[in-house]
């Protein structure tokens, strides 16, 4: 017999499909019908297709369209050298479409998401998928700008008009979550995530918004000037979320009202702001101000609602995970959770409707709020310097969190089990008088939700009785953040200008993400009925950033032959630098430590004499003695040296030197990083030249594992090719995995990325 030969194992890296083909159309025209009247046209198009390779294998990786259409209309009227109007006619259409496409599976309507945990790998589409987006937007603003000795007063109103259809229904494929390829290929349902949801598949998200403002800038003195103004905004509640009325048979006063929502009609917006300056030669300024402004709850949470289940007639959404229904044997091979039958859903008792509804939409509709305040300091020195100060803070109250509302903690203060460094023994353990069992027997759901369900095992008439999730964008979030920000800035002066910016800040919250957009930080809290304790530095704070960018046009050689100034001059040289802390991401049990369904929320022990960096998961300890005897009573840590510790069900603060872990614990690895430009310009007459540019992001190629981009604002997944974005970032928060905090198993290392331009300027 041969020498065994090994078996390479690890993540499998390959090149898939990725590519953007971009084509943009601006048009314009002016026309100047008198010296009163003068007419602005603009259109405006662009047409994006490329790839969406959301999925984890490049099978299943779509083309994802993406259309716009911009029509602007405005008139401009002169009543007066003092008074001004501008009317503006607007129209936006935005398209998306994210498909699924035509593959199969046997025995299936669809292809399903299929998550095999202990390889961290996805298999099917885009879980978001199929889905599609249209909307429509119609403006009418009408602007009116009056200047009366020292006061320059605006005012106007706006009309727009939202037609938004979007088709959407989570999990409309089914997500079916194992944690092992043998549960899988036993074909057991899966032990984790197993739900389809069966809704409407067109969410409208029809509505009208109405404002009007007005602001008045007043000149006090030369040196002083106030802004003071005011908004108002009215916003109808959207069509598909109104459809809510259908299931208000299912409400129970004074607990959950399922009638049709009503918008709020409170949204008053004032602002105030000034600014001095103090010396003669107005090289020192002082600007503050203070402002309170509206959001609008995006189309995403009312989709989400209305056909995750909350109007049941429609649809809703099927569990048949093994802890809800056990264990199922020939699950795929059976049809798995089969497609909804469509059409109107009627149902024989309340009791019935009311365990079908898995969702609410608040009945008072509450926009978020967000309090902004600033006060800076100024100065301008040295002819071409500028030098600036300024604190910013913001409070955000109202924030929608997604809550499951009738769902509680099993485990209580007085009703959990301890988790142990070392064995304590036999007698220690027999003598513990609660058992995983007796836990797993309390009920997750809260009290008042259930209380009509009687001993039948259909419920009875008598309301309430709510057994399905309920799911709801509660207005409780708040966020606080406070900055320190300044910054020099040299004017172009003999070819150079540059911005040194420097902010310290703190950002503090109780609800970053809504809904699952990101791995790193929670959706929905820990406790459903806690929020509080998910306060915590949030996903989005960056305590230090740091940026340099400068402008470097070379001033010499441009002058003389033409060889002189095309070879020998014209180039220049833009390098930003950008260093960032990194984001604080919240470890994760991946399991549903607490007991109330959910696992999204539950975090990990930490053992403060530990060593910085370790982890471990634990085994179960059974009483060999007494009543409890072949019971779990508590939990034994792999490795006692351990600082971070993957808890077992039914743990919560134990007594043994162990502290559960707040949210957001970790802080991720900063950015560090420089980008260059590099140009070159030809002059070819007095009016045309050509430039060319070679931009490289990352110039130094620095190897740089962050969750997101390094130099763009906007949220990118970024991981490491062969690895699934979200469940290899959680295996990359879970401690006991071989991935624990090792970013570079997990995210992109951020490579450099060389653009070529050309650029022709006539």
């Amino acid at each position: 017999m041969g020498a065994l030969e090994p078996i390479d194992v690890g993540a499998l890296n390959f090149v898939a499909p990725n590519f953007t083909n971009s084509y943009f159309l601006t048009t314009s025209m002016d026309y100047n019908m008198s010296a009163k009247d003068q007419f602005r046209f603009r259109y405006i198009y662009n047409r994006v297709t490329g790839i969406d390779f959301t999925a984890q294998l490049p099978e299943f990786f779509q083309a994802a369209p993406l259309r716009f259409h911009l029509v602007a209309i405005n008139e401009y009227h002169t009543f007066g050298p003092n008074l001004t109007n501008e009317l503006r006619l607007g129209y936006n259409r935005f398209t998306s479409d994210t498909p699924s496409g035509n593959f199969s599976f046997p025995g299936l309507d669809a292809f399903p998401n299929l998550v095999l945990g202990d390889l961290g790998t996805q298999i099917g589409p885009d879980p978001s998928a199929p889905s599609s987006a249209t909307q429509n937007t119609y403006e009418i603003s009408e602007n009116l700008s009056w200047m009366h000795k020292n006061h320059n007063v605006k005012l106007g109103l706006d009309f727009r008009r939202y037609i938004a259809p979007n088709s959407f229904t989570q999990r409309a494929r089914g997500d079916y979550e194992y944690s092992s390829v043998g549960t899988y290929l036993y074909d057991i349902n899966p032990d984790g995530t197993t739900e389809r949801s069966t809704g409407s598949l067109i969410y409208y998200g029809d509505l009208l918004d109405t404002g009007w403002y007005i602001n008045d800038t007043w000149r006090v003195r030369p040196s002083l000037t106030l802004n003071l103004g005011m908004r108002y905004e009215y916003a109808t509640i959207p069509f598909g979320e109104r459809l809510q009325s259908l299931n208000e048979a299912a409400s129970v006063p004074g607990l959950i009202n399922f009638s049709e929502p009503r918008a709020p009609k409170n949204q008053f917006m004032p602002r105030v702001g000034f600014a001095w300056s103090p010396d003669k030669n107005q090289t020192w300024s002082v600007r503050g101000g203070w402002s309170m402004g509206y959001d609008i709850l995006y189309d995403n949470l009312g989709t989400n609602s209305i056909t995750a289940g909350t109007v049941p007639q429609l649809g809703a959404t099927i569990d048949k995970d093994q802890g809800t229904v056990g264990i199922l044997t020939n699950f795929l091979g059976s049809g798995a959770i089969p497609p909804g039958t469509g059409g109107f859903n009627t149902f024989p008792t309340v009791a019935a409707q009311q365990q079908a509804t898995a969702g609410n939409i608040v009945t008072n509709a509450i926009n978020p709020v967000a309090i902004t305040y600033t006060l800076g300091v100024q100065h301008t020195f040295a002819k071409s310097y500028t030098a600036e100060v300024r604190y910013v803070g913001t409070h955000g109250y109202h924030l929608s969190v997604q809550e499951r509302i009738n769902r509680q903690d099993k485990t209580t203060a007085t009703d959990f089990l301890p988790t142990f460094l070392t064995n304590p023994g036999a007698a220690v353990l027999n003598s513990l008088g609660t058992t995983l069992a007796a836990i797993n027997s309390n009920s997750s759901f809260v009290p008042a939700y259930v209380a009509g369900c009687g001993a039948g095992p259909g419920g009875s008439n008598i309301s309430p009785c709510f057994t399905s999730n309920i799911t709801q964008f509660n207005p409780q979030g708040n966020s606080v953040y406070n900055g320190l920000a300044t910054q020099l800035t040299r004017r172009f002066e003999h070819g150079l200008q540059f911005s040194l910016a420097y902010t310290y800040s703190h950002n503090i919250d109780d609800s970053t993400a809504t809904l699952a957009s990101t791995t790193f930080t929670p959706r929905r809290p820990q406790d459903f009925q806690d929020l509080a304790n998910d306060r915590s530095n949030s996903a989005l704070d960056h305590r230090h950033r740091v940026s340099l960018v400068t402008y470097y046009d070379l001033p010499y050689f441009k002058t003389g032959s033409w060889f002189r100034r095309n070879i020998m001059g014209n180039w220049l040289f833009t390098p930003i630098y950008t260093f960032q802390s990194g984001a604080w991401a919240d470890l994760q049990a991946n399991s549903d430590v607490n007991g109330n369904g959910d696992a999204a929320g539950d975090r990990v022990l930490i053992n403060p004499a530990g060593v910085a960096g370790s982890s471990t998961t634990v085994t179960a300890l059974t009483a060999t003695a007494g009543p409890n005897a072949g019971q779990v009573v508590g939990y034994l840590a792999g490795n006692s040296s351990a600082f971070f510790i993957r808890p077992g069900t039914g743990s919560l603060e134990p007594n043994n030197g162990l502290v559960v872990a707040g949210r957001n614990t970790v802080l991720t690895r900063p950015i560090n990083n420089i980008d260059l430009t590099i140009g070159k310009k030809f002059a070819i007459t007095e009016r045309l030249r050509l430039e060319f540019q070679m931009q490289a992001l990352n110039f130094f190629n620095h190897p740089q594992y962050i969750a997101g981009s390094l130099n763009q604002v906007q949220p990118i997944l970024t991981y490491k090719p062969g690895t699934a974005s979200g469940n290899a970032i959680t295996n990359y928060l879970t401690p006991g995995n071989v991935d624990f905090l090792r970013p570079d198993q997990v995210l992109s290392s951020n490579p450099r990325l060389l653009q070529l331009t050309a650029k022709l300027v006539f």
